[in-house]
């Protein structure tokens, strides 16, 4: 990706972060250019050593992208995939926050769908009614196959 298509990429993520008054670090755009790169759920870990493989100086430290990952989830701009990494928000322009992330157990490809609030909300109505339970959060992933692995 050439550094014109990474500023044109990353620009939805970058107003976001400006809208909700943060800085436009190095560090928080390198990571966007990392998680937009690799297209595949990504652990404070894994981005750490790509962040500062071959690097005589760090990018980052972890206690730094700790913070900026948990910013970055605050902000909707990453979600959880599994086992603590996560994924790139494919949906910067919806007005809404239901969205699903598809997981291929083959090729451990995620895909993101925008899925209706009416679709969703009876699941909300239906804990809120029978557990008393109110969800204002709701990360919602599956699991199976892709096209391309079936």
């Amino acid at each position: 990706m050439t550094k014109n298509e990474q500023s044109l990429a990353t620009a939805p993520y970058i107003e976001k972060l400006k809208s909700a008054g943060m800085r436009v670090t190095e560090q928080r755009k390198a990571i966007l250019n990392l998680l937009l790169e690799t297209k595949k759920p990504v652990s404070v870990l894994e981005a750490h050593d790509a962040l500062n493989k071959n690097k005589k100086k760090k990018v980052a430290d972890l206690a730094s992208l700790y913070r900026i990952f948990e910013a970055f989830e605050g902000l909707e701009i990453i979600h959880p995939a599994s086992h603590n990494s996560y994924v790139l928000c494919q949906h910067m322009s919806c007005a809404t926050n239901h969205h699903v992330l598809l997981h291929c157990n083959s090729c451990s490809g995620f895909i993101e769908m925008h899925v209706p609030a009416e679709n969703i909300d009876p699941f909300a109505h239906f804990f809120q009614k029978s557990k008393k339970f109110k969800i204002d959060k709701h990360p919602l992933g599956l699991s199976g196959l892709c096209a391309n692995c079936q």
